[in-house]
């Protein structure tokens, strides 16, 4: 059985976390931050990028079964599910 210690984040631990942080950006999105993140949301709130973004989830075989958008932001969640494999 494996066992995790769960504490705050403190000061010593921000150097790490700093490049969790971007490691898991590039792994998720295969690109540093942008340095300007106005212009990183508009290009990535474009029509083009959203579609790009599920037929990327459509081809690892999931689809889109509905969504909730949020007041807060713009920000929409799209609720996906693997396809069934028909016989």
């Amino acid at each position: 059985m494996t066992k995790f210690l769960i504490r705050e984040a403190g000061s010593p631990d921000a150097k790490a976390l700093a490049k969790l942080a971007t490691d898991s950006w590039i792994e998720a999105f295969g690109h540093t931050v942008e340095e300007d993140p106005t212009d990183f949301l508009e290009r990535t709130r474009s029509e083009t990028y959203f579609t790009k973004a599920i037929r990327l989830y459509e081809s690892f075989g999931f689809q889109v079964i509905g969504n909730r958008i949020y007041d807060i932001g713009d920000t929409t969640e799209l609720v996906m599910q693997r396809k069934h494999k028909r016989d």
